[in-house]
Order: structure tokens, then C-alpha cells, then sequence
């Protein structure tokens, strides 16, 4: 290796040719081996003696703690695709003060935990993953889920399973008789636009269909990450016959999604009036509030 190459993978520093050692592919001088080795190859274990010299190596500023970029620079050389949404759900683990920073006793208590990096069960887009499917599960208990979509002379109508009928906006309508569309059992709707031709519907499985009729033209409207389109947002306006027009979706969580999307699930929890759930999300987002734009 040459001189420039001989860098420890964990602190970036310089490591001498007697110093390397090599653990999983990595390079890692002798201290970040004895310390962060169990990355690498699981069943090793840190000595206490070098946690103090691996933390001063991390500090690269010599701030006396370590911050965010600091953190991103280690954790990249360790894992290369540990993503910038990891890296700020791992500093909320690891920040158990909550001032944005690791401080020394903070970086120990994290080291010395068994499995440093597994912090999944404890983040923020966990616990909001988990309340969601809580939600979209209670709905599709109570037969609330879409399974008709109806354009009749009045306007768009969405008919529940559990057989009730929403009249959604005046703002489209098929003044000729009727066109609709039933779902299948596994089908939700992710995306709905009105355009000259007709109202453009898209669902999950791929089907897309254009119901007849004549309106304002709207959207495209598309249901965010973890959610499906449940309903039709307005706004009133007076022009004759029409009542509204259509200024955007509501959204509704499904029952069994891996990842949802956050300022959307904050919606959603309050417009329901989940009041000690919309609480419980703030306090978890309190590192990175701002996310929710």
C-alpha cells in the first residue's frame, strides 16, 4: 500500500505499515481495531482502554465532541451506503441529551453497547411505521377502504366496502349517465388526474383507467410513500352547478407498508385528532423537526 493509501478506515488517520491490520477487507490501525473490530467481524469486543484515544481520533476538530459531519465521515468509511436518514436516526440514539452532538460519555455508552449499530426498533420512522399500520389496519377492519368509484351527473362518488357513498367533488361530472370502476380486493388507488379526456385513475397493480365525463381540470395528484388515496380534497367555489374544485387528495396510511412518508403521517395523525399519538411524534422528532417542511 502506498503511504496515502495506509489510512484506517474507521478514524481516516494515517496507519503505518506495522500498524495495519486487516479485519473483513478493512483497513484499520491498531486501535480502531481493538475498539470498533466487532463491525467487522462479529464476537469481538472493545477494550475500555482505547476509548478515549478512538473518540479523540473521531473529534477530528478537537471540539471536544463530535458532530454530525464527523459521525457521517466514520460511519461512510465503515459502511458506504449507510444513508443520511440512518445517520440522523442513529444520532438520536446515540444523543440521549438531545443537543446535537455525541458527547464523550454519550460515544461510551453507545460503544459499549452489544450491537452499536442496530437502532432500527428505537427511531423516529419506526415508531411512526408503527402507528401507521395500526391506523390502516383499523381501517381496513372497519371497511373503510374504497372499492367503487362512481362519475354520475352530480359529480365523483367513492363507495366504500362498508357501503357507504361519498359524494368527493361537483367539479367533474358525466352528464350522459353514469361511468365507474370497481377495485379488486388488493387494489388502492396512488394516483388520480382529470384531464380533456376524461378522469385519469391509477392503482398499485399497474391498471390504469379513464372514467368519461367533463370538469376542471385537476392534479396530478399522487398518494406519498406509505399511503393511498382515499378521497378527493376541495375547496368551495360557486359557478352554477359546481360546487368546489379540487385542490388536492386525502390520504389514508395502508395497512402494511415498510416505510411511510413523515410530514404526511403528521398530517394525518392530527387531522384524525390522535392527539397523544401527534404528541408522541413530535417528542421523537425532536432532533430534526424541520424535516416535516
Amino acid at each position: 500500500y502506498h503511504e496515502e493509501c495506509r489510512r484506517c478506515s474507521s478514524c481516516n488517520q494515517k496507519v503505518s505499515r506495522q500498524g495495519m491490520h486487516f479485519t473483513a477487507g478493512k483497513i484499520l490501525c491498531s486501535s480502531c481495531d481493538d475498539l470498533f473490530g466487532e463491525f467487522f467481524a462479529p464476537g469481538k469486543r472493545s477494550g475500555s482502554e482505547y476509548m478515549h484515544e478512538a473518540f479523540k481520533a473521531w473529534d477530528e476538530d478537537k471540539s471536544g465532541f463530535i458532530d454530525t459531519g464527523e459521525l457521517r465521515l466514520v460511519l461512510k468509511a465503515i459502511m458506504p451506503n449507510f444513508s443520511d436518514r440512518d445517520l440522523n436516526d442513529l444520532l438520536r440514539v446515540i444523543d440521549t441529551n438531545g443537543n446535537g452532538v455525541v458527547e464523550y460519555e454519550e460515544f461510551c455508552q453507545w460503544l459499549t453497547k452489544e450491537n452499536p449499530l442496530e437502532f432500527s426498533q428505537t427511531t423516529f420512522s419506526h415508531y411512526v411505521a408503527q402507528l401507521m399500520r395500526e391506523a390502516g389496519k383499523a381501517r381496513e377492519k372497519a371497511d373503510l377502504c374504497v372499492d367503487e368509484i362512481q362519475v354520475r351527473e352530480d359529480g365523483v362518488y367513492f363507495r366504500l366496502r362498508s357501503g357507504t357513498v361519498r359524494l368527493e367533488t361537483t367539479a367533474f361530472r358525466n352528464e350522459s349517465g353514469l361511468s365507474l370502476t370497481a377495485l379488486d380486493p388488493e387494489e388502492f388507488i396512488s394516483k388520480v388526474e382529470c384531464v380533456e379526456d376524461g378522469l385519469h385513475i391509477s392503482f398499485n397493480t399497474g391498471r390504469v383507467i379513464t372514467l368519461d365525463g367533463k370538469g376542471e381540470l385537476f392534479g396530478p395528484f399522487e398518494a406519498p410513500k406509505g399511503f393511498y388515496i382515499d378521497g378527493l380534497r376541495t375547496k368551495p367555489v360557486s359557478k352554477g352547478n359546481v360546487k368546489d374544485y379540487v385542490a388536492g387528495i386525502e390520504a389514508a396510511p395502508l395497512p402494511s407498508a415498510s416505510e411511510y412518508d413523515c410530514p404526511c403521517a403528521l398530517l394525518y395523525t392530527a387531522e384524525q385528532e390522535y392527539l397523544r399519538s401527534l404528541r408522541e411524534i413530535l417528542a421523537k422528532a425532536a432532533v430534526d423537526v424541520n424535516g416535516f417542511g
